[in-house]
């Protein structure tokens, strides 16, 4: 862990020395909440039945925005919450996912504003270490004079995994550290 976190500092350090030298570079902290868009299929069986939802997360990491490209890496934690009748016994479990997520936008904005489309990449720090990837959107809206912003996205998952499309919605805040 203490191994992780330096590497972490010195690739900070790093971008942070060459951040004057390219004008248009901005580098922040982000955090917020998730949720859970991943649709689920439901099982049903001689009056037995499993179905699953959606539910609320949290994502943190880093953002960086130079000319056109937004980059983020996002550590994210996401719910799932299962329904299950069996036998005429309800029950309810809510279940917790961890992973590392990537997006990418071509971005573009004015006046404190800007929209971007592109691309995802997920990877999952449970057991199976699946991976993911898809398209992404999103929109910021920056406070002018201040480094601190706002902005949604939304993660929308190709790669199917045990019939299940993982998406994901995305409202964070930040501050621009560099």
């Amino acid at each position: 862990m203490k191994q992780k976190f330096l590497g972490v500092l010195l690739v900070v350090g790093l971008i942070s020395s060459s951040a004057n030298a390219m004008p248009g570079f901005d580098l922040g902290v982000v955090g917020g909440l998730n949720y859970n868009i991943s649709s689920y299929p439901s099982v049903s069986l001689l009056g037995n039945s499993v179905t699953a939802s959606g539910g609320l997360g949290y994502s943190v990491g880093l953002e960086a925005d130079l000319p056109l490209i937004n980059v983020k890496a996002l550590y994210t934690q996401v719910s799932t919450k299962t329904d299950m009748t069996i036998l005429g016994v309800s029950s309810s479990t809510t279940s917790t996912s961890k992973s590392l997520q990537i997006p990418v936008h071509y971005s573009i904005g004015l006046a404190g504003f800007s929209v971007g489309v592109g691309g995802f990449y997920e990877k999952s720090f449970e057991t199976n270490g699946d991976s993911n990837y898809g398209l992404s959107a999103g929109a910021k809206a920056s406070i002018p004079g201040t480094g601190i912003f706002a902005e949604g996205l939304v993660n929308y998952g190709l790669k199917s995994n045990n019939d299940v499309k993982s998406s994901l919605a995305v409202i964070l805040v930040g501050l621009n550290i560099l």
